[in-house]
């Protein structure tokens, strides 16, 4: 649990990082990479067929897709 902790407010810094730097707002609320990457299939792609099992963000707000398998 506690790394989770560290993990999520390494990401929010990071990304805060990266908002001010290139001169964008800073959001107000955490960002849920899983939401971020589900939207971003489904709304900016338009691929409803796939499904995400992990999403998060690595450095320079970089964000990391984990697709589900046909298995799952």
């Amino acid at each position: 649990m506690v790394e989770g902790v560290v993990q999520i407010k390494l990401h929010e810094e990071h990304l805060c990082q990266f908002q001010d730097l290139n001169g964008l707002p800073v959001p107000m609320v955490p960002v849920d990479p899983l939401q971020v990457g589900t939207s971003f299939l489904h709304d900016t792609l338009d691929l409803h067929d796939l499904s995400l099992e992990r999403a998060w963000m690595g450095p320079n707000a970089t964000l990391f897709l984990c697709f589900q398998t046909l298995e799952d």
